[in-house]
């Protein structure tokens, strides 16, 4: 089932129906209209005017939740109190705190969960990981990620309503962080600063990140500019560039002492396939969270976000 029908909601189902031994069986919206031309469109057998009904539909093994950000711990709850396992879109929560319940109640009922952070399960990403764990760019010292777009200024859209959990940081800054704690783990200092709308959220976010006196990552986001959306990885013996836009790139570049190598991941996917078949795999093994997207990690993740939230003063009227 998918629990809301937005913009990510119809990439995520175009790729799901592509995929083997998955099928699309609701779609569920507070606009009853909404659902069926959803349902219509992606070949699902029902469509539902309330989450409450879609939870409730016995044909459902696992929610896809799909609305906005403030409303992801609300609508995780939700599903695993009617004991549908769940993936919620990125970010997983607003805070540690509620993630923390996310986990605690997904553990208790001993459903799957895990945050649908997607470019973790792309081709490009497995590759880099077995490029950087066989040493081709030597030990990794530096990591360089932006994220940055131009988003119309609408005080009321999702973007820079901070009842949604509007601002650079929780929608596209999760992305390099995401990847700094996956080439680094969890940092042991953090320095931000950000530019802040007039409805006070972060339009713009710079993020220092060091581990001890030996690695460093320079990050960025923005809903304010154009950026370049890259990410590049230094080693001592070479870097590795992935191009623009690198959360969902579809190659990369090896440059080090052997000289230069690209690799290309051409596909039929959008790329949301592949955290979906990570949860298919995981729930027809009876297993309760990924191995490679464990919910510790979206904790500690979690746990940056709201650092660098203090540190430039990123508050939510509805925490």
């Amino acid at each position: 089932g998918i629990l809301g029908l937005g913009k990510i909601a119809h990439k995520f189902a175009a790729d799901l129906i592509k995929v083997p031994q998955c099928e699309l069986v609701a779609a569920g919206s507070s606009n009853l209209n909404k659902a069926k031309t959803f349902a219509t469109q992606y070949y699902a057998e029902h469509a539902f005017g309330s989450y409450d009904e879609l939870v409730q539909c016995k044909e459902i093994d696992v929610i896809y939740i799909a609305t906005p950000h403030t409303f992801h711990k609300e609508h995780t709850l939700l599903c695993l109190e009617a004991g549908k396992h769940v993936l919620c879109e990125k970010p997983f929560a607003l805070n540690q705190h509620e993630v923390e319940e996310m986990i605690a109640k997904a553990q208790l009922n001993r459903l799957f969960l895990m945050e649908a952070i997607w470019t973790r399960f792309l081709p490009y990403m497995q590759k880099l990981l077995d490029l950087i764990n066989d040493e081709v760019i030597g030990t990794v010292k530096y990591l360089e990620a932006d994220f940055g777009f131009l988003a119309p200024y609408d005080p009321k859209g999702r973007l820079y309503n901070p009842q949604l959990g509007g601002g650079a940081l929780l929608d596209i800054g999760i992305y390099p962080l995401f990847l700094a704690h996956i080439l680094f783990g969890k940092p042991s200092h953090i320095q931000a600063g950000a530019l802040m709308s007039d409805t006070n959220i972060d339009t713009a976010t710079n993020i220092l990140l060091r581990w001890g006196n030996d690695q460093l990552a320079n990050l960025h986001c923005s809903v304010i500019a154009e950026t370049p959306t890259q990410a590049k990885i230094y080693g001592t013996h070479g870097k590795i560039i992935v191009p623009t836009r690198w959360h969902e790139a579809k190659s990369l570049t090896v440059i080090n002492e052997s000289g230069e190598e690209s690799f290309s991941f051409e596909d039929e996917y959008i790329g949301f396939a592949y955290e979906t078949m990570e949860v298919n795999n995981c729930i027809r093994n009876g297993v309760l969270e990924s191995s490679a997207l464990p919910l510790s990690f979206s904790l500690e993740l979690m746990k940056t976000m709201d650092t660098v939230r203090t540190l430039i003063d990123l508050n939510y009227p509805n925490e």
